[in-house]
């Protein structure tokens, strides 16, 4: 699958220094570009009230990150990477 990341996506992970997470999140992008179906990628959930957003969840030590995400026909957009409790508070 094709990846394309937004500028916003390039803000959130320069804000982390975790040096495990920042890996994590090297192998979880590498994992979604080979690819070639969505069921392939591990932790990858579709988001209820949305029609083509996604989420994948992604675990290092005690924290958890989401990457949110949108897909149009075989394109994955990295849009968002926040920690678990933001994305629960903005996205009910």
């Amino acid at each position: 699958m094709q990846l394309t990341v937004k500028g916003s996506f390039h803000r959130d992970w320069k804000k982390i220094q975790n040096r495990a997470l920042n890996n994590a999140i090297l192998k979880r992008i590498s994992e979604m570009e080979k690819a070639t179906d969505l069921s392939q990628i591990s932790h990858f959930k579709k988001l209820r009230k949305y029609s083509s957003t996604y989420k994948t969840e992604i675990v290092s030590g005690r924290k958890i990150y989401w990457m949110l995400c949108f897909i149009y026909s075989n394109e994955i957009y990295l849009v968002r990477l926040k920690p678990e409790s933001y994305f629960k508070k903005y996205l009910r």
